[in-house]
């Protein structure tokens, strides 16, 4: 939970200073809502998600790096660096 808490206010930083383009929908506060859906998800359950999706994306393992990555826009991100905050 707390590397979580630690991406998100990252991310709202970078925010603030421009470097994440369009929208960003942050979780501060409900790390613990994806902590513990990751927990009880078993390894070939899909996950949607409608918004605030970072943590549930990074609690299911995906990369960090790749993550913000994606937010800043960069081809290393997840999705290229094309999808952003709202496509995690």
């Amino acid at each position: 939970m707390v590397e979580l808490r630690d991406f998100e206010q990252r991310a709202y930083e970078l925010f603030l200073e421009n470097l994440v383009r369009g929208t960003s929908h942050l979780a501060l506060g409900q790390e613990a809502i994806s902590a513990g859906y990751a927990v009880a998800m078993r390894p070939d359950d899909y996950t949607f998600c409608t918004c605030r999706g970072h943590g549930h994306t990074l609690a299911r393992g995906a990369s960090m790096a790749a993550g913000m990555a994606e937010l800043l826009g960069r081809g290393n991100g997840m999705l290229h660096g094309k999808g952003g905050s709202m496509h995690l």
